[in-house]
């Protein structure tokens, strides 16, 4: 969500959900470099594994020139950049090929590829899925395979790797960025394809800030389907009954949502992000916790405050009124009750 506002942006404003990139990202504020808007169905946790990859993908699609009607062969299809690349050149219309371990097949049907496994056999293999060649390849995973993809094109020069920078001295390309400009249209793109639903990068698992060491070994291992995610919202706190002294004068606002239930996610996501990014930050506010019934059509939101005074002037700050806006277009219904805090229990 936008916190604030650099000079010369006009093109978001405060309370505005977008995803993008920047610098030293992994963390509870960062500044963009490059953004767009997030649609309002796309959870943040899914947004936040598309930058790199939708901007790799458009970068090495038009480097590499494949054009609508030819076959593309891409090595190491399943994770973030090969999902993005077989849902764009399906957009293209290009015919692609795309190697991944045994369970990750059917994902890459699924994303409208010819699946099939990498390692020995693997130009027999892909010339019996493609009597009439390959038109260019991809090799997205660094696994040594750049002579054999030469051999499939014919031509060195229609093999791109992002992952093998050897590549080069056997003539292949070789792509490793591109400018802020390049990446606002790729998230643009990326933004429009979900918003029509013809795109999306499934996110494998989510780790807490302190899992970032074993994300980072779990990319390293190979095969993941997609994206994992440090869910920074999570370290900020854990979801927990807060036991409170009755005679303080304490409040609790208890926020009822109805939901389709397949936007359910979506306004837990946004209601978790808002409360971790400003709402703890709110003078007055003590906890929060988030609850979804278990066909997925409610969601409740108990919201602890020291007063009604601090409650108050939380719904006059502009940021959270943005995030309220934000949460209404994915809700059939709203109801919120003020309550007392009469008693307070711990656990034993």
């Amino acid at each position: 969500m936008v916190d604030e506002l650099g000079d010369g942006v006009s093109d978001v404003a405060i309370g505005d959900a977008v995803f993008g990139t920047g610098t030293a990202t992994c963390a509870e504020f960062a500044v963009l470099s490059a953004w767009a808007q997030k649609p309002t169905l796309l959870s943040f946790e899914e947004a936040a594994g598309y930058p790199i990859p939708v901007e790799t993908a458009t970068r090495i699609l038009k480097q590499l020139g494949v054009q609508s009607g030819e076959t593309l062969l891409v090595s190491g299809a399943a994770g973030g950049v090969g999902s993005a690349v077989l849902q764009f050149a399906r957009k293209l219309e290009i015919t692609v090929i795309g190697t991944a371990s045994t369970r990750n097949q059917d994902y890459l049907r699924s994303l409208g590829a010819i699946p099939t496994t990498y390692g020995p056999g693997l130009i027999a293999r892909v010339r019996a899925l493609a009597p009439n060649g390959i038109d260019a390849a991809l090799d997205l995973a660094g696994t040594g395979v750049i002579g054999e993809l030469i051999e499939l094109t014919g031509k060195p020069s229609k093999v791109l790797s992002i992952a093998d920078f050897t590549a080069a001295k056997q003539g292949a390309q070789v792509s490793s960025g591109g400018s802020d400009g390049d990446r606002r249209a790729a998230l643009a793109e990326a933004a429009r394809l979900f918003a029509e639903g013809t795109f999306h990068i499934p996110v494998e698992k989510t780790y807490p800030l302190a899992g970032v060491g074993e994300a980072h070994a779990a990319s390293a291992a190979g095969h993941v389907r997609g994206r994992l995610v440090i869910n920074v919202a999570a370290h900020v706190g854990a979801a927990r009954l807060t036991t409170l002294d009755p005679s303080a004068g304490y409040v609790t606002i208890i926020n009822t949502y109805a939901v389709a239930p397949e936007r359910a996610e979506a306004l837990v996501d946004l209601l978790v992000g808002a409360t971790a990014e400003i709402l703890r930050y709110v003078p007055g506010f003590v906890s929060a916790n988030f609850h979804m019934n278990l066909d997925r059509t409610q969601v409740v939101n108990y919201a602890q405050w020291r007063s009604r005074e601090a409650l108050a002037a939380a719904g006059a700050d502009p940021k959270v009124a943005a995030r309220i806006r934000e949460a209404a277009k994915l809700v059939d219904s709203f109801t919120p009750i003020l309550y007392e805090l009469r008693h307070s229990v711990a656990s034993a």
